[in-house]
């Protein structure tokens, strides 16, 4: 992911999801079988400290790549992030505590990780949280 990415300081939405590879073939409609493409997953550390740059996120989603690294507790500066899906990923470490400070949050996706330890012990305190 480019560095310039988080140039773009009034980003609102950041969808990067679903950018697994998919080898072999398909059945189409027809009944015949077609190839599909492989196509590269997305890698890199997405939700470093730079994350905190996006001050007016509201939604990312980046489901179903190889990111990596952690959360960092910069994205606490999110204060309009409604929603975090980060689900099939390579993400480690901790769930950061900053997260039970994002008062709109309503969506958390954060399954298929090597993330470590538990939730937050503040979770509860989302009163937003739906999911």
């Amino acid at each position: 992911i480019p560095m310039e990415l988080f140039n773009l300081t009034n980003l609102v939405k950041l969808d990067l999801s679903y950018n697994v590879n998919y080898d072999g073939n398909c059945t189409r409609f027809d009944g015949t079988e077609k190839e599909i493409p492989t196509s590269n997953g997305l890698e890199g550390m997405i939700l470093d400290s730079n994350i905190g740059r996006l001050e007016y996120l509201q939604d990312i989603d980046v489901t179903d790549n190889y990111f990596s690294g952690s959360i960092s507790p910069e994205i606490v500066k999110l204060k309009q992030l409604g929603r975090l899906v980060v689900d099939n990923n390579l993400f480690k470490s901790i769930v950061p505590d900053e997260i039970t400070q994002l008062i709109n949050l309503k969506e958390l996706w954060l399954s298929m990780n090597y993330f470590t330890g538990g939730i937050p012990e503040n979770i509860g305190a989302l009163k937003s949280l739906v999911f």
